[in-house]
């Protein structure tokens, strides 16, 4: 496994329970915050549906890649509390609270513990999807895009959101996991 590419397996980890950090806004690969993004409106439970990466993932790897439940909690300043819970491959559940603050534009977020990686929400309709970008500010080359859904089982219209961001990036369809329906934590 190269170098280049160690820092983004290690983010698939923490992306899987939810918990990749966040700490710049570098916009790259012409993706966009969803303008005007109403963060009251993402509260609730969202499930971690697919994971679309700009390299391909092995086959041991994607195995460790599995459905999560992350509840969002607005608060009034426009940060969010994250709750995540996945079942673990021994089928262990696994929850972690991370709280994320608001960045300088609609729809970006961030933590403070230094880390190259940020994210912004590229799109959502609140009520069924949403769509977001994971970059890396010290390499433009390493990225991954996630789609939620308030469901187990995303919308045609979120599906087809998200394909058309993923190919607006050049990921290949071989690059794109739809994850494993394992039951959440609760």
């Amino acid at each position: 496994m190269g170098g280049e590419m160690w820092g983004i397996r290690i983010a698939v980890v923490l992306l899987s329970v939810g918990q990749a950090p966040i700490c710049t806004f570098q916009v790259q690969n012409n993706i966009t915050s969803m303008p005007d993004l109403n963060i009251s409106q993402v509260k609730g439970p969202w499930y971690f549906i697919s994971l679309a990466m700009n390299e391909k993932l092995s086959d041991l790897e994607r195995e460790d890649v599995n459905m999560s439940l992350i509840v969002l909690y607005p608060f009034t300043n426009g940060s969010v509390n994250l709750q995540t819970a996945i079942t673990s491959s021994d089928e262990v559940c696994i929850e972690v609270n991370t709280t994320y603050t608001k960045g300088n534009k609609s729809g970006q977020y961030r933590s403070n513990d230094g880390s190259p990686c940020y994210f912004h929400v590229v799109d959502t309709d609140y009520e069924n999807y949403g769509i977001i970008y994971i970059g890396n500010s010290e390499n433009k080359d390493d990225f991954q895009v996630k789609l939620y859904g308030r469901t187990k089982v995303v919308t045609d219209e979120g599906l087809k959101k998200f394909q058309e961001v993923t190919k607006s990036l050049g990921i290949l369809r071989e690059n794109v996991i739809m994850l494993h329906r394992l039951a959440a934590c609760s």
